[in-house]
């Protein structure tokens, strides 16, 4: 199966109701695990991941979160496939890899 790619937009740049619910609906799911392997900052960037049409956003959330450590928030499934999410910038690099 190919692997989805993902390619992550910091908050800051998107616009409207996407970025309110995205800052509003964050939840955590365990600890930035990735960043502290790879030794940076615990400090948290907000993104919204946004992944190819037609891709689980749920189950590539889930796998972001346990793999990455990635701290995921709302899925988005309507208006595009993705999710939100906090996690240090070296790792935003690795999911937009």
């Amino acid at each position: 199966m190919r692997r989805p790619s993902t390619r992550p937009i910091r908050v800051a740049t998107a616009v409207g109701a996407l970025a309110t619910a995205a800052l509003t609906a964050l939840a955590t799911t365990g600890p930035p695990a990735a960043a502290a392997a790879a030794g940076t900052s615990d400090a948290l960037a907000r993104y919204i991941v946004v992944l190819e049409e037609g891709t689980d956003a749920a189950s590539v959330a889930a796998e972001h979160a346990s793999s990455l450590g990635v701290v995921t928030g709302h899925v988005y499934s309507s208006a595009l496939d993705g999710y939100a999410a906090r996690m240090p910038a070296a790792v935003a690099g690795l999911v937009e890899a």
